[in-house]
């Protein structure tokens, strides 16, 4: 138990951030797909019926996720969470149509197979996200003006 206590606090510094951002990552993309599969399969729903459903269900997964494990903080988040979840959405929207616009075009222009554009616009438009949640999204309160001119 102890050795668990001591993995455990590692995995909350905040050093680990980015690690927690992609284990949170992880556990969505599995959680997508099997939902996916279930739905499809054992319910018999059309693929891009599945693919929503376990979309939506997914990306409230992830939203908690970043709330809770990933930008934890003591002191709490400068925005209520309907904030964060209109500028969550907002970024997941601008994510998906810079991806599909990427691979849409960007193939065509630079003379590479499409499956290889989908895969660097993915891990960049990952790394844009985790900055763009950490300072835009679930950015920690900050202290208020007396107190950082009394510091």
């Amino acid at each position: 138990m102890a050795r668990f206590n001591s993995l455990w606090r590692a995995l909350m510094e905040p050093r680990a951030e980015p690690l927690r951002y992609v284990m949170v990552g992880g556990l969505t993309v599995v959680t997508y797909i099997g939902l996916t599969l279930v739905f499809a399969g054992g319910l018999d729903l059309a693929i891009q019926l599945a693919m929503l459903c376990a979309y939506s269900l997914s990306l409230g997964l992830h939203f908690t996720g970043q709330r809770l494990f990933v930008f934890q903080t003591r002191s709490g988040f400068e925005l209520a969470m309907h904030h964060q979840a209109r500028r969550y959405l907002l970024l997941g929207g601008a994510q998906i149509s810079l991806s599909l616009t990427a691979t849409t075009f960007l193939p065509g222009v630079i003379g590479v197979d499409e499956r290889i554009v989908y895969a660097v616009a993915t891990v960049v438009l990952a790394i844009a996200s985790y900055l763009m949640l950490r300072f835009h999204v679930f950015h920690e309160r900050r202290a208020p003006l007396a107190a950082q001119n009394a510091g």
